[in-house]
């Protein structure tokens, strides 16, 4: 038993001296977006919609956020058992401080959701929200099966990286600007309904993400977290250490 709680009291003593960095980048976000809101509804928004940017910004601040997260699967990873840790007993301590750092994030974001709430009956009292992104936080399931997605997606992640280095970063570089390219294209298509290979593509996610194929989206994320989980923990657990 000690050889897991002195790494898991190691890690969660580091883990508090970047909380704030990351919150902070999740609060900077926030007020940016927030600070747009006020602009656009006093200055171009003529009808009676409201449109919360701030949680929107926040979320995509929690997303970039992730990144610096995922570095304990493979720099902190080196580190601990270049100091005479076991990968079981790092990785036991790691998944479990992700997990902590995640349900923080969490709870800081619902906390902002109430602001933002109480900003909007405020200032702008009365108007229609037209898109709210933090219904999320409402469904305890779904966030305990994004939590465990999340956890898998960066042990991977960061256990590809560790791995294979700079191949698996530019493998993920290309990923991502797939997605930052083609995702608009096909939600594009998508809207104006077009017949395009882009149209078939986007109509047959969207029937994907509704039904999930009549499994309910929790054990989606179950599965994939599990998945990143175990494929990470393979990876790592007679990983050589990098030299630095």
């Amino acid at each position: 038993m000690n050889t897991i709680i002195k790494p898991l009291g190691r890690e969660l003593r580091g883990s508090k001296r970047s909380w704030g960095i990351l919150l902070g980048i999740i609060t900077g976000f926030y007020l940016f977006g927030m600070a747009f809101t006020a602009i656009l509804m006093t200055t171009v928004v003529d009808d009676n919609s409201y449109a919360p940017l701030s949680m929107l910004f926040a979320q995509i601040g929690a997303a970039i956020a992730l990144f610096a997260m995922m570095d304990r699967f493979n720099g902190g990873f080196d580190t601990a058992v270049k100091m005479g840790e076991t990968r079981r007993s790092y990785l036991w301590a790691a998944f479990f401080t992700t997990a902590l750092e995640l349900a923080v994030m969490i709870g800081f974001l619902w906390l902002l959701s109430l602001i933002e709430t109480g900003f909007q009956n405020l200032f702008f009292p009365g108007v229609t929200v037209e898109v709210d992104t933090t219904v999320w936080l409402q469904d305890v399931k779904l966030v305990l099966g994004i939590v465990i997605f999340v956890i898998g997606l960066l042990s991977l992640f960061g256990a590809l990286l560790h791995r294979y280095g700079r191949k698996a970063f530019w493998g993920m570089w290309v990923l991502w600007m797939f997605a930052f390219i083609v995702g608009p294209r096909i939600m594009d298509a998508v809207e104006e309904g077009n017949d395009s290979v882009f149209g078939h593509i986007g109509r047959w996610l969207a029937e994907v993400f509704s039904s999930g194929f009549g499994i309910d989206v929790f054990y989606i994320l179950l599965g994939g977290g599990v998945i990143g989980v175990a494929a990470s923990v393979l990876l790592l657990r007679r990983a050589s250490v990098n030299a630095t």
